[in-house]
């Protein structure tokens, strides 16, 4: 049964900011919803309560907002999805009445908040979510790139062929000590041969005094500029490496390392954390490091090869068809 202007219900984000807009197109893709886009009261309210499903791609960003209008949507027995990207930040948080009421939601079967991380990798997240789907940046360049004559562009790697260059570790997005940009640059800084280290994306202010290398992001002016998606996907495509060694209290799934699989790079992230496990457990091209910082191990790096390409792309399929599945699901279907 189709929603009003055909389409099966409607999805919004807190804002367009992050991935926050790929995930809009990817859901309204792959779901049959309406991009409802950045949500806002008064422009938004009345779509919101009245679309047969409504979908949040980043509850997130606006819990207050979700538990008041899936709270609403439930009086009206209409069902509301939401989808948790940081549960860890979210449970933080939230006050008392905030858990209290969304437990409540939780029972009346109306409402549904999808994690993404497995619950047998991350047990904790079933704090927070009924049930999970691969992190959508795993399995979404298929909904967000156009096909070119070529093929599918997610297997034009050009850095194939290169034996006995240097290896290009790229750094992609935004370059904070959250990503670990502090330790990406010391490191550059350390090895005199055998890597090339580039940045592509914009750096905090912070780091505004240190070199770094090979910067796409910036005019040429010197003044800040933005790296296109076209540029990301490039330069991911040209990459044999890319930094994913995130600080342990940033132990989230990542869309940097999700496009880095799509795309057949290697990705560099810190041991025992969520993303080696996950990248361990299905067999994915990693480097799992304890010191990023120390030249003698990065430069005897050992590359976990992981499946082969037509293994990788079953793969991304699976990611793909058990997430829409149980996206379908949680809407009732």
């Amino acid at each position: 049964m189709k929603d009003s202007c055909n389409f099966r219900g409607v999805a919004f984000a807190k804002s367009l900011g992050g991935h926050r807009d790929d995930y809009l197109t990817l859901f309204s893709k792959s779901l049959a919803l309406e991009n409802g886009g950045a949500f806002t009261f008064h422009k938004h309210f009345i779509r919101a309560i009245t679309a047969k499903y409504l979908l949040f791609v980043t509850v997130d960003a606006h819990v207050g907002t979700f538990l008041f209008l899936s709270g609403v949507r439930a009086a009206l027995r209409k069902r509301t999805v939401a989808i948790s990207v940081a549960p860890d930040e979210v449970n933080t948080r939230l006050s008392r009445l905030q858990k209290t009421f969304r437990g409540a939601l939780r029972r009346t079967n109306s409402v549904t908040i999808l994690g993404i991380r497995p619950f047998d990798i991350c047990p904790a997240d079933r704090s927070f979510a009924d049930d999970w789907i691969f992190d959508p940046q795993l399995w979404d360049l298929k909904y967000l790139l156009k096909h070119s004559e070529q093929g599918d562009p997610r297997a034009c790697r050009r850095s194939h062929g290169r034996e006995g260059q240097p290896k290009r570790l790229y750094f992609l997005g935004h370059g904070s000590r959250r990503k670990g940009f502090d330790l990406f640059l010391d490191l550059s800084e350390q090895i005199s041969g055998g890597y090339e280290f580039k940045m592509v994306g914009l750096a905090d202010n912070e780091f505004a005094h240190r070199k770094i290398p090979n910067a796409e992001g910036k005019n040429k002016d010197g003044s800040a500029g933005h790296a296109s998606f076209k540029d990301f996907i490039d330069a991911y495509l040209r990459a044999d490496l890319i930094w994913c060694y995130y600080p342990a209290e940033s132990n989230l799934s990542s869309g940097i390392f999700g496009r880095a699989i799509q795309l057949g790079a290697h990705a560099i992230v810190r041991k025992d954390s969520y993303l080696s496990k996950f990248a361990e457990k299905y067999n994915l091209a990693y480097s799992a490091l304890e010191d990023p910082v120390i030249s003698a191990r990065i430069s005897a790096l050992v590359i976990f090869s992981g499946c082969s390409e037509q293994s990788r792309f079953e793969l991304i399929d699976k990611f793909e068809k058990l997430s829409l599945a149980r996206l379908e699901r949680a809407f009732g279907g």
